[in-house]
Formats: C-alpha cells, sequence, structure tokens
C-alpha cells in the first residue's frame, strides 16, 4: 500500500512539472521579443516565431510562422497559442481581429526611446509572472547614468542606398547618447530621416557608422564610393544591425561595442 501512494505522490509531481513548464505557449511576432522572452526565461515556452528570430542561437529551432510583415494566420492558429506578442509595426488588424475572435491573449507593442523599451520588458514580466528587474536595473545603471562626456559627432546611417539616418527621440539616439556620441541629426524632427551624402559631409561628423546588413554588398559599395567622392574624413564603424536596429535589451550591447569601437 506505501508503494501505491509513494506511485500515486511521484506521478501527481512529474504532472506539476508538466503542466508548470507548458503553462504557456507563445508566439512571438518580432526578433526583439523573442529575445526579451528568452532573457525572461520564458524560452522553453516559446512555440512560434518568425524568420528573423535570430538570438538566441535556440530560437533559431522554433517553429517558423512566416515574416514580420507577413505572419501567416494559420501557421499561428496551428500551434494552439495561448498569447500572441509583437510589435506595432508588424500589426495587421485582420490578424488582431481573428486572435481576439479566438480569445487569444495578444499584445503588439510601441517603441520609440529606451523608456519604452523597458516599459515593453516589465510588460511582459507582468504577463507572465516573471520577475525582470534584473534586466531593467542593467537597462538603467547604462542610459539614465547622468552627465554625458560627449567624444565627438556622428551620423548613423541605418541604409545606406537610399541613405537613412538615425535622427532624434528613438532608442538608437539614445544608443549614441549613451556611447558618449552626440547625434548630427538629433534635430532633424525625423525618427529616421532621409539625407544625401552631400549633407553628410557639410555636417561634418567625427564619426559615420554604417548598419551593414548581409547580403547588401552592392549599397556598402555604394557608399564606400560616396564617402570617397567626397573626401570624407570621418572615421568608419560598421556595426550589427541585428544589435544595434532591434529594441530590446540587448541595447546594453551596443552601447558597450559602440564605447569600444571609439576608444
Amino acid at each position: 500500500m506505501y508503494r501505491v501512494v509513494l506511485a500515486f505522490v511521484f506521478f501527481c509531481f512529474l504532472g506539476v512539472l508538466f503542466t508548470a513548464h507548458a503553462e504557456y505557449r507563445i508566439v512571438s511576432l518580432a526578433p526583439n521579443v523573442t529575445e526579451i522572452l528568452f532573457e525572461a526565461g520564458l524560452g522553453n515556452q516559446v512555440v512560434g516565431v518568425t524568420d528573423k528570430c535570430n538570438y538566441p542561437a535556440k530560437a533559431k529551432n522554433i517553429a517558423e510562422i512566416g515574416s514580420y510583415y507577413r505572419p501567416s494566420i494559420e501557421k499561428i492558429l496551428m500551434l494552439e497559442p495561448t498569447h500572441v506578442l509583437g510589435m506595432r509595426e508588424g500589426y495587421t488588424k485582420r490578424l488582431k481581429y481573428r486572435l481576439d475572435k479566438l480569445g487569444i491573449r495578444n499584445r503588439f507593442f510601441k517603441v520609440d526611446d529606451y523608456h519604452d523599451i523597458s516599459r515593453m520588458i516589465a510588460e511582459i514580466g507582468k504577463i507572465f509572472g516573471k520577475s525582470t528587474k534584473n534586466i531593467l536595473s542593467r537597462i538603467d545603471s547604462y542610459f539614465n547614468s547622468g552627465k554625458i562626456d560627449y567624444k565627438g559627432d556622428v551620423v548613423f546611417l541605418i541604409s545606406a542606398k537610399p541613405a537613412y539616418a538615425v535622427g532624434g527621440g528613438n532608442f538608437v539616439n539614445d544608443i549614441l547618447k549613451c556611447a558618449n556620441l552626440r547625434n548630427a541629426l538629433a534635430d532633424s524632427g525625423k525618427d529616421f530621416p532621409r539625407i544625401n551624402y552631400e549633407k553628410i559631409f557639410q555636417l561634418n561628423p567625427d564619426y559615420i557608422i554604417l548598419a551593414r546588413r548581409h547580403g547588401s554588398s552592392e549599397a556598402d559599395s555604394f557608399f564606400y564610393e560616396k564617402i570617397k567622392g567626397l573626401g570624407e574624413k570621418a572615421k568608419i564603424l560598421e556595426v550589427k544591425p541585428d544589435i544595434f536596429l532591434r529594441p530590446s535589451y540587448r541595447i546594453i550591447d551596443a552601447c558597450k561595442m559602440l564605447k569600444k569601437l571609439i576608444r
């Protein structure tokens, strides 16, 4: 009788563990959301991601539900999610309507500056009952440290052909300030203004940062030809867009990398 009771307790315990593990079935519709979910300890409950969700490496082994801008509703529903999280940029009314109608909890975030990133992380933690205090304190220690000791002016290009740069009021501008760089286009009045190379020359920045995208060799060659043709003397820095252009906790890594590059 004792063995029977012991076996019953053991299998009940296993059942509790299994239930806890499968408490949520989360579909992430954005790479930055996927990064945050994993960092918050929810990676093992993510069942669907986009084709751009490549960090951490484990995310590449999760079922894909389509692209960032064109997620497949059918693929999402096949995964039987309890929650679907994404960004407003990839949001469609049709998708939200279907999710709401089926009673699937969903949230689409809007991010401008680093404060919004922190609020998003905190909300994700609240939704799933996970503490994000450690992540938030790390961000705060880098991005709310007080006085900025500027090391030079910079133009940050998110694309080379056509040329679009980083303006003010966004998290990439916050990364530049964190690295003690003054954004030459911070007062442009736009988050990501289009700019010509003659204007870059006129601004006379100390640094020009290029977010070099995989497979964009033609655009990169165009960039260097233009810069050389103008006789621009600024130091050219190349960075990975996955780290610098995603609104996640990895803005900390972006700040640290940039500080090393300008030493």
